[in-house]
Parts: C-alpha cells; structure tokens; sequence
C-alpha cells in the first residue's frame, strides 16, 4: 500500500504493483559491570516496489539503515543514567501537493537522548529526560518537522 498521485494531483493510498522487501536486524545487550550495562542494535532493510503503470514509485516512510545506542549507569543505588543515540538514514516521503516527481528524502539524523530514573519506592520511579540534545532538524515525512530539543519529567509505577 503506497500513496499514489492521481491526474489531477490528488493523492490516494492504493495497493500497488509487487515488491520485494528483505533485510536483518541485530541486539546486543550486556551487563559490562554491576553498575553499567551498554546495548546496541541496527536494524538493514533493502525495499523494492514495481508497477508497470507507476515507473516512479519509490517505498516511503522506512530509513535503509537504523541504529539504536545506549549505555545505562547506575553511579548510586536507585539512580540510573542512560544517555543514547538515534541514528536513522534518510528515507523517501510523499510530497503533496504533488509534483511531476512526487517524493523527496528526508535527510538522515542523529539524536542524542538523555534520560535520569530514580525509584522513590519499590514500584514508583520518577523520570527526567531529555531528547534531541543537540537539536537537530529532522523530519520523518515532508512537511511534518520533528520536535527540536525537548525535556520531560514523568512518573512510573510498575511491576518488578
């Protein structure tokens, strides 16, 4: 399913020719130390779509490439520190109103995140976080920009 320009360059979701989508995806996760665990994954997928009637047709809204970083401290008992990084490729997106060509890339980014949990109680933390740090530009689609650098503070209560 691909948004499709029609005649009078209106667009619609359709089912559209036959494609070919393959690709892998890898996890690490370990405990370095008792106070530090690091992670990583990435994430490759290839796609491909043909439709005879639509030469152009590009897949939208998937990077090629993916990466997800983190490192997770815990310098006191209760306290944990994980900064991380975001890393994507660029990706086509639709542009609308439409061109004669009607995709662009969106340009690929790096986010840096940080996020502080302290566990006031056994199943009660508070959450302070910030993302974007360096406060890329970046967007997932044409014409909807992402946030720019953003901070939260949050609850959470849960099972352990």
């Amino acid at each position: 399913i691909q948004t499709v320009v029609l005649p009078d360059t209106t667009t619609q979701t359709q089912n559209v020719g036959d494609g070919s989508f393959y690709g892998m995806e890898i996890a690490i996760d370990a405990q370095a130390t008792p106070q530090l665990s690091v992670g990583f994954n990435y994430t490759a997928l290839s796609r491909s779509i043909h439709d005879a009637l639509l030469p152009n047709l590009r897949p939208t809204g998937v990077p090629a490439h993916k990466a997800f970083i983190y490192a997770s401290w815990q310098p006191i008992d209760r306290l944990t520190i994980t900064p991380s990084l975001d890393v994507a490729g660029d990706r086509w997106s639709d542009v609308n109103p439409a061109p004669e060509f009607p995709y662009v890339r969106t340009g690929a980014y790096t986010l840096v995140n940080l996020t502080a949990q302290y566990s006031l109680a056994e199943r009660f933390d508070i959450v302070i976080g910030f993302k974007n740090l360096s406060d890329d530009n970046y967007e997932l689609a044409w014409g909807f920009p992402q946030p720019g650098r953003t901070f939260y503070f949050k609850t959470q209560v849960g099972l352990r």
